[in-house]
């Protein structure tokens, strides 16, 4: 219980450096469906430990997985509804 806001920290910056890469350096406007899945899962148990831990990385690890899920989750709903 003492290491889960490293290892959320850990995922959170783990699924920002995977959405860079698949999004700037593969020049994908969305990603494809199993990563999106994927990023969002992971997303999703970084929170879950991130709520759970009590350390300094808490805030960080909060605001970071909610931003990947707002990027890779809703956003890519919203423009794949528009069109």
């Amino acid at each position: 219980m003492k290491k889960l806001d490293i290892v959320s920290a850990v995922i959170f910056f783990a699924a920002a450096i995977f959405y860079f890469v698949f999004t700037f350096i593969t020049k994908e406007m969305i990603p494809s469906t199993l990563m999106i899945n994927t990023m969002i899962i992971v997303s999703i148990i970084g929170l879950i430990l991130a709520f759970l831990s009590k350390g300094r990385l808490k805030t960080i690890s909060i605001i970071g997985n909610l931003l990947v899920l707002l990027l890779i989750g809703v956003l890519p709903i919203i423009i794949m509804n528009t069109r």
